[in-house]
């Protein structure tokens, strides 16, 4: 029994890796790998001949020990009855296997809702048709040059440049002064610098002032987003003096928080100054969707012709706030398939165990269709009592997914609430296949002649 078993778990093994060799290619791009079967080192197949090995052992020793204790007259007079322990194992697998596919489900659907709420969220600032150029140290100085070549271009709308990439790192600093500032006041601030057409490019909504309009480094100018207002205590912010970096300037403006890093995080107050003696890494720059591709083929040219020892190198904004999130992106791709590899397993599982309790039942069947008992009656007899570990399944399911769901939401600073509603799809479409299991193998059983399952052996 042990050697069957053990075979059986090599050839699956087998088979296996041929549906790996075809699979690996799709889970390579989803999660953005290089692995190859022929370049995986030794003490990885070993891995997988051990797994194999223990997986054979373990699923044949519970029938080779049971099977070769029965005696064997009681093998030929077919007395051989499973004791209500096998019993509770059989049912326990199928309630674990329906708990797993519970847990898989939920945790797609909830986690497909948040990367929709993360995707369609207004973050504050346009970032469709928003082009991210990275600038030379020699562009940098001649940036006046590139930005009135850019404008230029038929599809440009507007040009700036700042010290930060949006959606990257930021650094904070206690280095602000303000009017009415408490000695103890250890506020941080996160700030960047920008220049003139800020606010336009970026498409940020300026509540209050105007767009940074000055490049003098003796006229310093800032924009402070709304928490940056709320964490100084100012009502009327425009023209108060404000000294960040031990660069003295005045607040001509007030922008609408957006988020210039991930959802996971909450805004930290900002302030952004105009243009000194930092240096600008980025350029920004605003295009139409219409002929983007040739928009983008005159910008490189120009960059060419401007800076030709260095090369253009440019980052679209959508695609870079995409990335942020590529990683829950896989996590629900691969979630997904293990879902439907977690139902099929169930449904299987729960499909031998049908057949096996048809089986041991047959003459109860038959005797309940002799007095009478319908098809459907005979049916709903069977099905009922798998129903109720499917429900198990589910009840003990959902608590499981909703913690881990919880858990990780948590992450995110800005999330959807807990959708009471996936549970109840997911309790829903466990049943409805689970019905479609049951009855296939029940009605069969109960549309047998009761001659049959009577005739004596």
């Amino acid at each position: 029994f042990l050697g069957e078993a053990l075979l059986l778990s090599f050839s699956s093994l087998f088979f296996a890796l041929i549906v790996i060799a075809f699979v690996l290619p799709i889970f390579n791009q989803i999660t953005d790998k290089n692995i190859d079967l022929t370049n995986l080192p030794l003490s990885t197949w070993v891995m997988v001949l051990l797994i194999t090995f223990f997986t054979g052992l373990l699923s044949g020793s519970y029938p080779a020990f049971l099977l070769s204790s029965f005696k064997v007259t009681d093998i030929f007079n077919k007395k051989i009855e499973t004791s209500s322990s096998t019993k509770w194992i059989r049912k326990s697998l199928v309630v674990f296997q329906f708990t797993i596919s519970v847990v898989f489900i939920s945790c797609m659907l909830i986690i497909s809702k948040q990367i929709d709420f993360v995707q369609n969220k207004d973050i504050g600032f346009e970032r469709e048709n928003l082009l991210a150029v990275t600038l030379s140290e020699d562009l940098q100085k001649n940036f006046n040059a590139f930005k009135t070549g850019a404008l230029k271009i038929s599809g440009v709308n507007s040009v700036t440049k700042t010290s930060h990439i949006l959606l990257g790192e930021y650094g904070t600093s206690p280095e602000v002064i303000w009017n009415a500032k408490s000695d103890d006041d250890g506020s941080l601030f996160t700030g960047m610098v920008g220049s003139m057409d800020f606010i336009k490019t970026y498409g940020a909504k300026l509540l209050m002032g105007r767009d940074l309009i000055h490049n003098n480094p003796d006229n310093i100018e800032y924009l402070i987003n709304e928490s940056a207002m709320k964490q100084m205590k100012m009502e009327n912010p425009l023209g108060q003096p404000l000294s960040f970096w031990g660069n003295p300037g005045t607040i001509v403006g007030v922008v609408k928080d957006f988020h210039f890093s991930s959802l996971k995080e909450s805004i930290f107050p900002l302030i952004i100054r105009s243009e000194g003696y930092s240096e600008f890494n980025t350029a920004f720059i605003k295009y139409n969707r219409d002929n983007a591709q040739q928009t983008l083929a005159s910008l490189e040219s120009l960059h060419a012709k401007l800076n030709p020892a260095f090369p253009f190198e440019y980052k679209f904004m959508d695609s870079e706030y995409t990335k942020l999130y590529k990683s829950e992106s896989t996590f629900y791709k691969l979630s997904s398939f293990f879902a439907l590899f977690a139902i099929l397993i169930s449904c299987l599982g729960l499909f031998g165990l049908v057949m096996f309790t048809a089986e041991q039942r047959t003459k109860e069947i038959g005797i309940r269709k002799v007095v009478g008992a319908s098809v459907f009656a005979i049916t709903s007899l069977i099905t009922r009592d798998f129903i109720k570990l499917i429900l198990l399944g589910i009840v003990i399911g959902v608590p499981i997914a909703w913690y881990f769901m919880n858990k990780w939401l948590i992450n995110y600073e800005y999330r959807i609430d807990m959708p009471w509603w996936a549970f109840v799809t997911t309790g829903s479409v466990i049943i409805g296949i689970a019905l479609l299991t049951i009855s296939y193998e029940s009605i069969k059983v109960a549309l047998v002649n009761p001659i049959q399952s009577l005739k004596t052996e």
